[in-house]
C-alpha cells in the first residue's frame, strides 16, 4: 500500500513539474519532452514521468507523435475558440450558483486574492519592466486561477468543478501564448476580478455572469489575436527567401548596393 502512495505521489510531482514548463513558456509550443532528462530533472525514474506524460496527453497538453516521441501540442485556432466558449458556459453556470450561495469568508478569500494581483502590478511598475517576468507570472497565474476556482468551488457542483477545471488548464496554457503580460494587461485584470467580487457580495447574479462572461471573452479575443499575428509572422518568414551567406556578398559586393 505504501509502495502504491508513494508512486502515486512521484507521478502527481511530476505531472505538476512538466505542466508548470509548459504553462510558464518553458516547454514551448512544438517542443520535445524527454522523459529521460525529465526523470534526470527531478531525480525518478522513467515510470513517474511516464504516466505524468499520459495525463498530459488526456488533457491535450502534450501529443506523442510516432517515431518522434512526444511534443508540446500545437491546438487549432478552433480549438482555442472552442474552448473558451465552453469555459465561459460553464463558469457562467457557475457563478450564478456562487452569488447564492457564498459565504463572507470565500468572499475575503477572493478579496485577498485581488489584492495578490494588485500586488503584481505594483511590482512591476516598481521595477521598471515592460511586462511580468517568470517570476512574477507564476504569482499572477497563482492568483488569478485561484480566484476563479474559488467562486467555482463555491457552486458546490463538484463534476462542474472538474470540467472546468481540464478547460481551464487549457486555456492558461492559450493565454500564455499571448503578448507578455504588460501593466496594463495585468491592471485590466485586477479591475474585472474587483467588479466581479463587487457583485457576489450584492448577490446580484445576472451582474455577476455578465462581468464573468464580458472577462472571458476579452481573454479570448487577446489570445486569438496573439495567435493571428503569430500565424502571420509565421507566414512573412515562409515567404522571405534566406540571406545569402556572406563570404557570397564579400565576392558579388554589387548585390548588397542592389538590395539597399
Amino acid at each position: 500500500m505504501f509502495g502504491s502512495n508513494l508512486k502515486e505521489s512521484l507521478s502527481e510531482q511530476a505531472y505538476h513539474h512538466i505542466r508548470n514548463k509548459i504553462v510558464s513558456g518553458e516547454l514551448p509550443r512544438g517542443s520535445q519532452v524527454s522523459e529521460i532528462a525529465l526523470a534526470n530533472e527531478l531525480g525518478f525514474s522513467r515510470t513517474p514521468v511516464r504516466e505524468a506524460i499520459r495525463r498530459l496527453v488526456q488533457e491535450e497538453l502534450v501529443e506523442q507523435v510516432p517515431r518522434f516521441g512526444t511534443i508540446v501540442r500545437t491546438h487549432s485556432r478552433r480549438e482555442i475558440s472552442e474552448t473558451y466558449d465552453i469555459r465561459e458556459a460553464l463558469e457562467c453556470y457557475a457563478i450564478v450558483e456562487a452569488a447564492r450561495l457564498i459565504d463572507e469568508h470565500q468572499l475575503q478569500q477572493l478579496q485577498r486574492l485581488c489584492e495578490e494581483i494588485d500586488g503584481v502590478a505594483k511590482e512591476l511598475e516598481q521595477s521598471g519592466q515592460p511586462a511580468l517576468d517568470a517570476r512574477m507570472m507564476r504569482r499572477f497565474m497563482a492568483a488569478d486561477m485561484a480566484f476563479h476556482v474559488l467562486i467555482i468551488r463555491t457552486s458546490r457542483n463538484r463534476r462542474m468543478e472538474k470540467m472546468v477545471m481540464d478547460m481551464r488548464i487549457v486555456t492558461r496554457f492559450f493565454g500564455l501564448q499571448r503578448a507578455p503580460h504588460d501593466l496594463d494587461i495585468v491592471r485590466l485584470t485586477y479591475r474585472d476580478h474587483l467588479e466581479i467580487l463587487a457583485a457576489l457580495r450584492e448577490r446580484d447574479s445576472d451582474k455577476a455572469r455578465a462581468l464573468l462572461s464580458r472577462h472571458s471573452r476579452t481573454s479570448k479575443e487577446q489570445t486569438l489575436n496573439h495567435y493571428d499575428q503569430q500565424r502571420e509572422l509565421q507566414d512573412e518568414a515562409l515567404e522571405t527567401p534566406p540571406d545569402l551567406p556572406g563570404d557570397v556578398l564579400e565576392e558579388l559586393p554589387w548585390m548588397n548596393q542592389a538590395s539597399a
